[in-house]
């Protein structure tokens, strides 16, 4: 069949308006994933708050060894398995993820506790501060140059940090300390070639087997909650490892379609929701001298996102 040129016209003008459509809408399900990726990570004290009967410990890992089962089903099934072949055979990949398990467990089990013991504003405070402590490490390990912007950043989440000191008589140590673990970490996960869903894997493969002895010694003391026979025991054990596995799978999906940047900011609805939970649901004291530490952090990533937002690759 032969076409006339004026519906060659009405075919080309057809197609440049599907494909720009099918962007809009690829990037508005990515949106929507990523807020759904950081509403779960957001909402995920109150999940921590039911299990705190176990202790912190036990909680924590119970999360290693049912975040390696659910992820070992998710690897299979996707076909990353040569990944996993790579990052097990590398000494470097494996020193990676030996370390960085370490500090991701030390992050996991300083949250639980927070939640455990009504400090959950404090840990949310921790994930404020990460992304200046990013900054940080690149000015005095990496000697970055940083911008205006930067520095003052880094300039507002330092006076947020005294200030939330002085409101708390001393250094908020669980806040800075999930903060230092959690760059660690991601600076970390920077150097690998296995991608973070792999490299979780690997480092809860590295730690299972001494999660799962320490359980063992927990169940033959009479000390471990899951050996107690409850179901509902049972299932909140079993659960952690979904609540580990499916916000981060959500959180990747959403970057590929609106890019890490953009993804990146969403990430703040999770500590935004850890402290909204913390002092309307579980009662937290937040006094004035708290609401204005917590200003000037809100501050400091504000002025981290604007060149963000604004630049040509996130338009």
């Amino acid at each position: 069949m032969i076409l006339s040129s004026n519906a060659i016209r009405q075919y080309e003008c057809g197609r440049e308006f599907v494909f720009p459509l099918r962007s809009l809408v690829s990037v508005y399900q990515g949106f929507i994933i990523g807020v759904t990726a950081s509403a779960f990570w957001g909402l995920t004290p109150i999940f921590f708050k039911a299990m705190s009967h176990f202790d912190p410990l036990e909680t924590m890992l119970h999360r290693i060894v049912w975040s390696a089962v659910v992820m070992f089903i998710y690897i299979a099934f996707t076909g990353r398995l040569e990944r996993m072949k790579i990052a097990l055979t590398s000494w470097r990949e494996s020193l990676s993820a030996f370390i960085g398990g370490g500090c991701i467990f030390i992050n996991w089990y300083l949250f639980i506790y927070a939640v455990n013991t009504n400090q959950i504003i404090e840990a949310s405070l921790g994930y404020y501060m990460y992304p200046m402590m990013v900054v940080a490490l690149g000015v005095f390990y990496l000697k970055e140059n940083l911008s205006k912007l930067e520095w003052a950043s880094v300039a507002a989440a330092a006076t947020g940090l005294v200030v939330k000191t002085i409101s708390s008589g001393g250094v908020p140590l669980i806040g800075v300390t999930v903060a230092i673990t959690f760059t660690i970490y991601t600076l970390l996960g920077k150097t690998r070639q296995t991608g973070p869903v792999v490299g979780l894997f690997v480092e809860v493969i590295y730690y299972t087997p001494i999660a799962a002895i320490i359980l063992w010694y927990m169940a033959a003391n009479g000390s471990a909650v899951f050996v107690s026979g409850v179901t509902s025991d049972i299932g909140l054990a079993l659960a952690t490892g979904l609540v580990t596995v499916i916000p981060l799978i959500l959180y990747i999906a959403s970057g590929r379609q609106i890019g890490m940047a953009i993804a990146g900011l969403l990430f703040y609805l999770a500590p935004t929701l850890h402290l909204t939970v913390g002092v309307l649901i579980y009662n937290e004291p937040f006094g004035q001298l708290d609401l204005l530490a917590f200003g000037f952090l809100w501050l400091a990533v504000g002025l981290l996102a604007i060149p963000k937002i604004y630049s040509p690759r996130a338009s």
